[in-house]
């Protein structure tokens, strides 16, 4: 879980910031943030569980499920302000 909201903040806060200074518009930021970020939050759920899995872990999809749901939650949170706050 920890690493679901580790990765989550390291990669989308590079990607928002990148797209913000790129195009301008809060509501397109917003957008591609959006689609990144549920790209990676079911890459980051299958790696985790694969690598559960390859551990012999019985907890496997648990894992994967809490480690989605963290990373999925970081992406909220660090979109939420483009939806909100009106243009620059």
């Amino acid at each position: 879980m920890v690493l679901g909201l580790n990765d989550a903040l390291v990669e989308l806060s590079g990607t928002i910031a990148g797209m913000t200074f790129a195009l301008g518009n809060t509501k397109l930021v917003a957008l591609a943030a959006i689609i990144t970020g549920f790209a990676a939050t079911l890459s980051m759920a299958a790696s985790n569980y694969l690598a559960e899995r390859a551990n012999r872990s019985e907890t496997a999809v648990k894992s994967s499920i809490y480690t989605g749901m963290a990373y999925l939650i970081t992406v909220i949170l660090l979109i939420l302000p483009y939806l909100i706050l009106p243009a620059p």
